[in-house]
């Protein structure tokens, strides 16, 4: 960890904020569930989902 710390920061050292997040010793994923929402942002997860797929069909994926 300590060399780790001194590599990162050699690397950011005009990047605080990015050398803060490196350095934090806690992961912390959030996930958030809309049940039955029809305000801003619905069709969100689908609309990333079809713009995904579509991406690989024009590269010739499956």
């Amino acid at each position: 960890v300590e060399e780790f710390s001194r590599v990162t920061s050699t690397i950011f050292e005009n990047s605080t904020h990015l050398l803060r997040n490196i350095e934090a010793k806690t992961f912390e994923v959030k996930v958030i569930q809309r049940r039955i929402f029809s305000g801003f942002g619905v069709g969100n997860f689908q609309a990333l989902y079809e713009a995904v797929e579509f991406e690989q069909q024009q590269r010739g994926h499956q």
